[in-house]
């Protein structure tokens, strides 16, 4: 069940995954994770995808630099998108 700190979460999970937060954000991200289902399988999917991008040359594709954060972002919301 999805709760007003999932949303805190979906906001800084891209982040977190670049390890872009403050420590203190960072222990709370993580606490987080440990007992919500619904975030931690955000967090897997997203990790996935930024992991295969990450093995695209940076030379065969010339993205915004922003591109990344908006996937994810897009990731986030496609099962409400999708009603799953």
């Amino acid at each position: 069940m999805r709760t007003t700190y999932c949303s805190l979460v979906d906001q800084y999970l891209p982040k977190y995954l670049e390890d872009d937060v403050s420590s203190v954000r960072k222990e709370q991200i993580k606490e987080h994770l440990s007992s919500c289902p619904d975030c931690r399988g955000d967090y897997k999917r997203l990790k996935f995808v930024l992991s295969h991008l990450s093995q695209v040359e940076k030379d065969e594709i010339k993205a915004p630099p922003d591109l990344s954060v908006c996937f994810c972002c897009f990731c986030l919301r496609l099962p409400a998108l999708l009603n799953v």
